[in-house]
């Protein structure tokens, strides 16, 4: 597995966006990730303290985070307040958004063809779209826009992000500063 530096790359977005589909690309390329689900459970949310130290202390460069209201809004709350800093720069947050239209079809199609989902998902997953889409924004240090691009173009631009270093153009990456 190629393990890149300390710096960490956290995928946030609405179920459905695509951050386990990267996830799984950036494993195929040989590439150390994990999963917050998994690891934390997603009956309850973890707190701000519980999700940093996972994804600080687990050995991954790619960690997609979990869908957790109250987490996320604690990680904007401490973000926007420019508390615990020297903590946060270990971390990019990347908000893999999509329009919620293309959302609901790609919500359609995973149901239909791999994934076992409560009945409600999808409308759940529609119903507080827009209320998400803002938390997603607050917590997010890059947004990809992923509503037009393959999963080879979303790894590709992860990987920009990731490598700042390699000096590509960064055009469809949103910077917030």
């Amino acid at each position: 597995m190629k393990i890149m530096s300390d710096r960490k790359i956290a995928l946030v977005g609405h179920s459905g966006c695509g951050k386990s589909s990267a996830y799984r690309e950036l494993l195929n390329r040989g590439y150390c990730g994990a999963e917050m689900d998994p690891a934390l459970g997603i009956e309850k949310s973890p707190s701000f303290d519980e999700a940093m130290e996972w994804m600080i202390s687990y050995k991954a460069n790619f960690l997609v985070v979990s869908v957790h209201e109250r987490m996320l809004d604690e990680i904007a709350h401490v973000k926007e307040k420019g508390e615990k800093k020297e903590l946060l720069k270990k971390l990019s947050f990347v908000y893999l958004s999509t329009s919620k239209e293309k959302l609901e079809e790609r919500l359609m199609k995973q149901t239909a063809e791999t994934r076992k989902r409560p009945d409600n998902h999808i409308q759940a997953v529609l119903n507080y779209y827009f209320k998400m889409d803002t938390l997603f924004r607050r917590v997010a240090d890059y947004i990809i826009d992923t509503t037009d691009k393959d999963n080879a173009q979303v790894v590709e631009e992860i990987l920009r992000i990731s490598f700042p270093q390699e000096k590509t153009k960064v055009s469809d990456i949103e910077t917030k500063t």
